[in-house]
């Protein structure tokens, strides 16, 4: 099977509002230091990385490589740290596709065959499981797709961890309507990142603000918004009018690719989950 290069963001520490009060409280200088059960998270998602199969090199771009433990079973000649102090979000990831797109012209098999595309993840994501990695790139396989997004049901989230603070968005699929919030896994063609960067530091802007969002996409949404009616095409729609990339909604039924840490009360949500294993 074609292996899919990672990128990994870790690089949200401390003196960037407004997570600051977050690792005060967890007294941690970056978030994805952050411990649970002896293992501090970016060990863990690594690990699950590791451990599904698909990853041909990691690219982790934030943190500074002293503090990161690895787990053992990974090749350190496979793993790439670069501090990116001072960037948005916006110019780390093009700073990320610029390097790996150049690699992969001296290194064969970083990319899936006819393909440049990576798998994007966040790194404050604990409960990341191996099969749901795998999972996602089995379902994503089709690189003439440029941007695939991971989302899940509200319901199962709330099944399996209660009130999360997550931000949901009510979309039809057919007849039936649910509410979904985003994934923390993106498969992404490194190609159209370079374009795309000043519309995705202002889509990064709103991303909490779900009537700011669809504005942003496409105005004309607001109606579909309004009256209960946005469909997955409408969303995935407005992302290739405003990115010019084909794009789809990739519905995951695993919500451990969805529960990241943003806050206190999600940290210790994540405590207490974890004191139940």
């Amino acid at each position: 099977m074609d292996k899919i290069p990672l990128i990994l963001f870790a690089g949200e520490g401390k003196g960037q509002a407004p997570i600051d009060e977050l690792l005060e409280y967890a007294k941690v200088e970056y978030r994805a230091l952050m411990e649970f059960d002896g293992k501090t998270i970016i060990y863990r998602i690594l690990e699950n990385f590791h451990q599904s199969g698909v990853i041909s090199e990691y690219f982790i771009f934030g943190i500074p490589e002293n503090l990161v433990k690895l787990p053992p079973e990974i090749d350190v000649e496979k793993v790439n740290f670069f501090e990116t102090k001072d960037k948005d979000f916006s110019d780390k990831l093009n700073f990320a596709a610029k390097h790996i797109l150049e690699k992969a012209k001296t290194t064969p098999g970083i990319f899936p065959e006819n393909s440049t595309h990576v798998m994007f993840s966040t790194s404050d994501i604990p409960f990341l499981k191996a099969s749901t990695i795998s999972e996602l790139y089995d379902r994503t396989r089709d690189f003439t797709i440029d941007l695939q997004a991971s989302i899940v049901p509200k319901e199962l989230m709330e099944d399996r961890f209660g009130e999360t603070e997550r931000t949901y968005l009510l979309l039809r699929n057919d007849k039936e309507k649910k509410e979904y919030c985003l994934g923390d896994i993106t498969i992404l063609n490194l190609l159209k990142v370079e374009k795309g960067v000043e519309k995705l530091r202002a889509l990064r802007k709103n991303r909490k603000k779900v009537l700011l969002l669809v504005l942003f996409l496409k105005p004309t949404l607001i109606f579909k918004y309004f009256l209960k009616r946005l469909k997955f095409g409408d969303v995935e729609s407005a992302f290739n009018k405003v990115f010019h990339l084909n794009s789809k909604i990739v519905v995951m039924e695993f919500p451990d690719i969805a529960m990241d840490i943003d806050n206190i009360f999600q940290y210790e949500l994540v405590k207490k989950e974890f004191n139940k294993i």
